[in-house]
């Protein structure tokens, strides 16, 4: 892959991740479906990576160690039936309601501060 294809998908990527993955994390409980990341799981990998080690060999460390943390969201992503799998056996556990009523204040709170960032840095 050319660095030009991995700034591509991580321009895709950035926009991506917040809200989305952190939307499907409320509802998929541990596993999430790979098929709603925006790319499979390996190019995806694999473009960030390249897009990591770009940035920090031109001096942004910060924004490298942001993008090699958001990698780690990408194993959370399993194969689609092993995640759907899991939160019917989740839904079936009636303290699962309120685990996920405390997922979405909490998203919601994270969301505002990430609004609040970005509006920040322009």
């Amino acid at each position: 892959m050319t660095l030009k294809e991995a700034l591509g998908i991580y321009e895709i990527w950035k926009k991506w991740y917040w809200p989305c993955h952190f939307i499907i994390e409320i509802f998929f409980i541990g596993k999430r479906p790979e098929s709603l990341l925006p790319y499979p799981p390996d190019k995806l990998e694999e473009a960030l990576n390249i897009v990591s080690e770009y940035f920090s060999k031109n001096g942004d460390k910060k924004l490298s160690n942001l993008i090699q943390e958001s990698i780690y969201s990408i194993w959370t992503y399993e194969k689609d039936i092993d995640a759907v799998e899991n939160i019917f056996d989740a839904m079936t556990n009636p303290e699962m309601k309120e685990v996920m009523l405390v997922h979405i204040s909490e998203y919601k709170k994270r969301y505002q501060e990430w609004i609040s960032n970005q509006l920040n840095e322009k």
